[in-house]
Protein backbone atom coordinates (compact mmCIF):
# COMPACT_ATOMS: atom_id res chain seq x y z
CA UNK A 1 0.00 0.00 0.00
CA UNK A 2 2.75 2.48 0.93
CA UNK A 3 4.90 1.45 -1.71
CA UNK A 4 2.45 1.54 -4.35
CA UNK A 5 1.59 5.49 -3.18
CA UNK A 6 4.85 6.16 -2.70
CA UNK A 7 5.48 5.04 -6.53
CA UNK A 8 2.69 7.68 -7.31
CA UNK A 9 4.17 10.44 -6.13
CA UNK A 10 5.81 13.17 -8.40
CA UNK A 11 8.76 14.35 -8.74
CA UNK A 12 7.53 18.17 -7.98
CA UNK A 13 5.70 16.78 -4.54
CA UNK A 14 9.47 15.29 -3.87
CA UNK A 15 11.25 18.16 -4.34
CA UNK A 16 8.85 20.63 -2.65
CA UNK A 17 9.01 18.30 0.43
CA UNK A 18 13.27 18.54 0.44
CA UNK A 19 12.65 22.11 -0.15
CA UNK A 20 10.04 22.36 3.18
CA UNK A 21 12.29 20.30 5.31
CA UNK A 22 15.24 21.18 4.27
CA UNK A 23 16.76 22.27 7.42
CA UNK A 24 15.60 18.90 9.70
CA UNK A 25 17.65 16.66 6.90
CA UNK A 26 20.84 18.56 6.89
CA UNK A 27 22.67 16.44 8.72
CA UNK A 28 20.92 13.00 8.16
CA UNK A 29 22.40 10.30 6.38
CA UNK A 30 21.67 9.86 2.44
CA UNK A 31 19.45 6.57 3.11
CA UNK A 32 18.57 8.11 6.64
CA UNK A 33 16.92 11.58 4.71
CA UNK A 34 15.51 9.63 2.21
CA UNK A 35 13.31 7.13 4.71
CA UNK A 36 12.15 10.65 6.03
CA UNK A 37 11.27 12.00 2.90
CA UNK A 38 9.59 8.99 2.07
CA UNK A 39 7.12 9.03 5.51
CA UNK A 40 6.87 12.85 5.32
CA UNK A 41 5.73 12.57 1.71
CA UNK A 42 2.78 9.81 3.00
CA UNK A 43 1.88 12.00 5.86
CA UNK A 44 1.88 15.52 3.74
CA UNK A 45 -0.27 13.14 0.50
CA UNK A 46 -2.89 12.26 2.97
CA UNK A 47 -3.38 15.54 4.39
CA UNK A 48 -3.88 16.72 1.19
CA UNK A 49 -6.12 14.24 0.61
CA UNK A 50 -8.14 14.48 4.16
CA UNK A 51 -8.59 18.36 3.26
CA UNK A 52 -9.81 17.98 -0.33
CA UNK A 53 -12.39 15.29 0.61
CA UNK A 54 -13.40 17.78 3.62
CA UNK A 55 -13.98 20.37 0.61
CA UNK A 56 -15.17 17.63 -1.79
CA UNK A 57 -17.67 17.17 1.22
CA UNK A 58 -18.83 20.69 1.92
CA UNK A 59 -19.37 21.21 -1.51
CA UNK A 60 -21.68 18.42 -1.34
CA UNK A 61 -23.72 19.46 1.83
CA UNK A 62 -23.99 22.50 0.32
CA UNK A 63 -26.30 21.15 -2.16
CA UNK A 64 -28.28 19.00 0.14
CA UNK A 65 -31.17 21.56 1.41
CA UNK A 66 -32.61 19.02 3.65
CA UNK A 67 -29.43 19.36 6.21
CA UNK A 68 -29.70 23.27 5.92
CA UNK A 69 -30.75 25.40 9.10
CA UNK A 70 -30.36 28.89 8.50
CA UNK A 71 -31.85 30.63 5.05
CA UNK A 72 -29.83 33.60 3.29
CA UNK A 73 -32.56 35.64 1.10
CA UNK A 74 -31.12 38.15 -1.51
CA UNK A 75 -34.17 40.08 -3.43
CA UNK A 76 -35.21 37.45 -5.70
CA UNK A 77 -33.14 34.45 -4.86
CA UNK A 78 -32.82 32.31 -1.57
CA UNK A 79 -29.90 29.70 -0.80
CA UNK A 80 -30.26 26.65 2.22
CA UNK A 81 -27.33 26.97 4.02
CA UNK A 82 -25.52 25.62 7.01
CA UNK A 83 -24.81 27.13 10.16
CA UNK A 84 -21.45 25.27 10.92
CA UNK A 85 -20.34 26.66 7.71
CA UNK A 86 -20.66 30.08 7.34
CA UNK A 87 -20.97 31.58 10.85
CA UNK A 88 -17.32 29.91 10.40
CA UNK A 89 -16.08 31.30 7.13
CA UNK A 90 -17.70 34.92 7.83
CA UNK A 91 -18.17 36.81 10.79
CA UNK A 92 -21.25 38.69 9.56
CA UNK A 93 -23.15 35.43 9.61
CA UNK A 94 -21.71 34.52 13.03
CA UNK A 95 -23.34 37.37 14.40
CA UNK A 96 -25.98 37.40 12.42
CA UNK A 97 -27.12 33.78 13.87
CA UNK A 98 -25.16 34.09 17.51
CA UNK A 99 -24.06 36.99 17.93
CA UNK A 100 -25.39 39.89 20.47
CA UNK A 101 -28.16 41.38 18.05
CA UNK A 102 -29.35 38.37 17.12
CA UNK A 103 -32.16 38.09 19.71
CA UNK A 104 -33.47 41.32 18.47
CA UNK A 105 -33.33 40.98 15.06
CA UNK A 106 -37.06 38.66 13.68
CA UNK A 107 -34.62 37.20 10.42
CA UNK A 108 -32.68 35.72 12.94
CA UNK A 109 -35.12 33.96 15.11
CA UNK A 110 -36.85 32.64 12.07
CA UNK A 111 -33.36 31.43 10.88
CA UNK A 112 -33.80 33.78 7.28
CA UNK A 113 -30.79 36.87 6.72
CA UNK A 114 -32.25 39.18 4.37
CA UNK A 115 -29.43 40.99 2.11
CA UNK A 116 -31.28 42.70 -0.25
CA UNK A 117 -28.63 45.28 -0.20
CA UNK A 118 -25.91 43.31 -1.98
CA UNK A 119 -26.06 42.08 -5.64
CA UNK A 120 -27.43 38.23 -5.63
CA UNK A 121 -24.81 36.96 -8.47
CA UNK A 122 -22.25 38.72 -5.74
CA UNK A 123 -23.91 36.66 -2.78
CA UNK A 124 -23.95 33.68 -4.96
CA UNK A 125 -20.39 33.65 -5.74
CA UNK A 126 -19.91 34.53 -1.54
CA UNK A 127 -22.17 31.20 -1.02
CA UNK A 128 -19.90 29.03 -3.56
CA UNK A 129 -16.38 30.30 -1.82
CA UNK A 130 -17.60 29.32 1.55
CA UNK A 131 -18.62 26.20 0.78
CA UNK A 132 -15.71 25.03 -1.98
CA UNK A 133 -12.47 27.90 -1.10
CA UNK A 134 -12.82 28.03 -4.60
CA UNK A 135 -13.25 31.71 -6.60
CA UNK A 136 -14.98 30.57 -10.03
CA UNK A 137 -17.58 33.29 -11.94
CA UNK A 138 -18.56 30.96 -13.99
CA UNK A 139 -19.80 28.35 -11.80
CA UNK A 140 -22.31 31.05 -10.40
CA UNK A 141 -23.06 33.34 -13.41
CA UNK A 142 -22.46 35.35 -16.69
CA UNK A 143 -21.92 38.36 -16.27
CA UNK A 144 -21.69 40.85 -19.08
CA UNK A 145 -18.57 42.31 -17.74
CA UNK A 146 -16.00 40.12 -15.70
CA UNK A 147 -14.07 42.95 -14.45
CA UNK A 148 -17.33 44.92 -13.22
CA UNK A 149 -18.59 41.97 -11.39
CA UNK A 150 -15.21 41.35 -9.95
CA UNK A 151 -14.98 45.33 -8.30
CA UNK A 152 -18.63 44.22 -7.17
CA UNK A 153 -17.50 41.22 -5.07
CA UNK A 154 -14.57 43.13 -3.95
CA UNK A 155 -16.50 45.88 -2.45
CA UNK A 156 -19.01 43.12 -1.22
CA UNK A 157 -16.27 41.20 0.49
CA UNK A 158 -14.70 44.53 1.73
CA UNK A 159 -17.96 45.27 3.65
CA UNK A 160 -17.83 42.18 5.25
CA UNK A 161 -14.38 41.89 5.62
CA UNK A 162 -13.16 38.70 3.53
CA UNK A 163 -10.18 39.76 2.48
CA UNK A 164 -9.46 35.65 1.13
CA UNK A 165 -12.37 36.18 -2.01
CA UNK A 166 -11.43 40.05 -2.46
CA UNK A 167 -8.03 39.07 -3.75
CA UNK A 168 -9.57 36.01 -5.55
CA UNK A 169 -11.52 38.29 -7.69
CA UNK A 170 -8.56 40.85 -8.35
CA UNK A 171 -6.48 37.53 -9.02
CA UNK A 172 -9.58 36.32 -11.63
CA UNK A 173 -9.26 40.11 -13.22
CA UNK A 174 -5.92 40.38 -13.59
CA UNK A 175 -6.14 36.40 -15.82
CA UNK A 176 -9.27 37.99 -17.78
CA UNK A 177 -6.76 40.41 -18.78
CA UNK A 178 -4.03 38.71 -20.12
CA UNK A 179 -5.83 35.93 -22.15
CA UNK A 180 -5.76 35.78 -25.92
CA UNK A 181 -9.45 36.49 -26.01
CA UNK A 182 -9.36 39.54 -23.53
CA UNK A 183 -10.25 42.08 -26.93
CA UNK A 184 -13.67 40.30 -27.27
CA UNK A 185 -14.75 41.42 -24.03
CA UNK A 186 -12.82 45.10 -23.90
CA UNK A 187 -15.83 46.88 -25.13
CA UNK A 188 -18.09 45.48 -22.47
CA UNK A 189 -15.71 45.59 -19.78
CA UNK A 190 -14.89 49.63 -20.52
CA UNK A 191 -18.76 50.29 -20.47
CA UNK A 192 -20.02 48.81 -17.40
CA UNK A 193 -17.06 50.28 -15.77
CA UNK A 194 -16.13 53.41 -16.57
CA UNK A 195 -20.62 54.19 -16.83
CA UNK A 196 -21.47 52.67 -13.90
CA UNK A 197 -20.81 55.50 -11.55
CA UNK A 198 -19.69 53.75 -8.26
CA UNK A 199 -17.03 55.59 -6.71
CA UNK A 200 -15.34 52.59 -4.94
CA UNK A 201 -11.75 51.82 -3.97
CA UNK A 202 -12.17 48.80 -6.24
CA UNK A 203 -14.07 50.54 -9.06
CA UNK A 204 -11.24 53.01 -9.40
CA UNK A 205 -8.67 49.54 -9.05
CA UNK A 206 -10.74 48.58 -12.18
CA UNK A 207 -10.64 51.57 -13.94
CA UNK A 208 -6.91 51.50 -13.68
CA UNK A 209 -6.72 47.96 -14.52
CA UNK A 210 -8.49 48.46 -17.29
CA UNK A 211 -6.35 51.83 -18.69
CA UNK A 212 -2.95 49.19 -17.77
CA UNK A 213 -4.65 46.55 -20.02
CA UNK A 214 -5.37 48.81 -22.71
CA UNK A 215 -1.81 50.67 -23.15
CA UNK A 216 0.34 47.36 -22.87
CA UNK A 217 -2.18 45.57 -25.38
CA UNK A 218 -3.58 48.78 -27.68
CA UNK A 219 -2.09 47.38 -30.64
CA UNK A 220 -3.83 43.58 -30.66
CA UNK A 221 -7.31 45.51 -29.65
CA UNK A 222 -7.03 48.07 -32.14
CA UNK A 223 -6.29 45.42 -34.32
CA UNK A 224 -8.91 43.11 -33.81
CA UNK A 225 -11.71 45.52 -33.05
CA UNK A 226 -10.89 48.56 -35.74
CA UNK A 227 -10.06 51.87 -35.31
CA UNK A 228 -13.66 53.40 -35.53
CA UNK A 229 -15.04 50.57 -33.02
CA UNK A 230 -12.40 52.03 -30.54
CA UNK A 231 -12.83 55.64 -31.42
CA UNK A 232 -16.75 55.20 -30.64
CA UNK A 233 -15.64 53.76 -27.00
CA UNK A 234 -13.17 56.74 -26.58
CA UNK A 235 -16.48 59.02 -26.99
CA UNK A 236 -18.65 56.68 -25.28
CA UNK A 237 -16.49 57.30 -22.13
CA UNK A 238 -14.28 60.12 -22.45
CA UNK A 239 -12.96 59.62 -18.73
CA UNK A 240 -11.73 56.42 -20.43
CA UNK A 241 -10.49 58.64 -23.05
CA UNK A 242 -8.91 60.59 -20.65
CA UNK A 243 -7.03 58.16 -18.62
CA UNK A 244 -5.53 56.63 -21.44
CA UNK A 245 -4.31 59.93 -23.24
CA UNK A 246 -2.48 60.59 -19.41
CA UNK A 247 -1.16 56.89 -19.59
CA UNK A 248 0.15 56.99 -22.65
CA UNK A 249 1.47 61.03 -22.25
CA UNK A 250 3.64 60.16 -18.74
CA UNK A 251 4.74 56.95 -19.62
CA UNK A 252 6.70 57.68 -22.28
CA UNK A 253 5.59 54.41 -24.71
Amino acid sequence: MAKSRIVNMSDDLYTACVARHESSLKYMSKEEKHDKLLALMIVEESVDYFWSSIMNGLDDTSKNESLSDVIVRCRSKTWKLHQFVICNRCQFFEAACRGPFSVHVQEAQDKIIVMDDDDPDCIGLMVHWMYTNFYSVGDVCTPQSIIAFNADVADMCDKYNLPEPAIAAWSCTAEHIAVDGWPDDFVADVDAVFTSGRDTKSYRQAENTIVEGFHRHRQTIINCLGQYEVSELFERNPRFGSKVAQKLLFSGK
